[in-house]
């Protein structure tokens, strides 16, 4: 199996395509304490013999120390799920499949360098790293002399 991983700003599925907005970005620019929205867009590519089976995938934040960044709960920010991917009848040995998949997330994130790793059926397939700088201020109210 082999898993293409990229940041951006939104994703999502459709008819089996991955739609992409704001794609391959490596800075975030956030706002302490806000959510800061972003989504994992992934190809997976299934070969012919890893059709007809469940397979488990599992997309992990960790900090710059490579440790989990924690949920308010005190739990991993984790998100993951599973697929099984069948194969159209006919098809010949060595053909491969392609799932793409679309994962939304909004959280707040503090300044520093983060890293996703994606994991298929428990190893580690993909990785993207990203740092988070603070968004820069945006004035409100009436400009000094007015």
């Amino acid at each position: 199996m082999r898993v293409t991983l990229l940041l951006c700003d939104a994703a999502q599925v459709v008819g089996g395509k991955l739609y992409i907005l704001g794609g391959g970005w490596n800075l975030l620019r956030a706002r302490p304490g806000h959510p800061s929205p972003m989504a994992l867009a992934m190809s997976v590519v299934v070969p012919w013999n890893a059709t007809n089976e469940r397979h488990v995938f599992r997309a992990c934040l960790l900090n710059e120390d490579g440790q989990p960044v924690m949920t308010p709960d005190q739990k991993p920010l984790e998100i993951g799920g599973e697929f099984e991917l069948g194969r159209p009848p006919g098809t010949k040995p060595g053909a491969s499949f392609n799932v793409p998949l679309a994962i939304q997330i909004a959280f707040p994130l503090e300044p520093g360098s983060y890293r996703w790793e994606v994991a298929m059926d428990g190893t580690t397939m993909a990785e993207e790293s990203f740092t988070v700088v603070p968004a820069p201020m945006v004035p409100t109210g009436r400009p000094p002399g007015f």
